[in-house]
């Protein structure tokens, strides 16, 4: 099976330090960090099993406007 590159560009990388931020003032630096860590080995998982997520297709035109 193919494995593929998940690179966080641009916007994404803005909103995981945003969402961090937002989770390390409500909840503390531990939860922040532990949150955060959990949602990029989700992503990683991708990588390896791209079949894993959902068909996104019909978002395609919104997806690639905010590359």
């Amino acid at each position: 099976m193919k494995k593929y590159q998940i690179r966080f560009k641009g916007a994404a990388k803005q909103d995981i330090t945003s969402l961090y931020n937002y989770l390390k003032q409500q909840f503390g630096s531990q939860v922040a960090y532990q949150k955060v860590n959990d949602l990029q080995d989700s992503i990683s998982k991708l990588s390896n099993l791209p079949g894993l997520g959902r068909d996104a297709s019909e978002l395609s035109e919104v997806l690639t406007a905010y590359i």
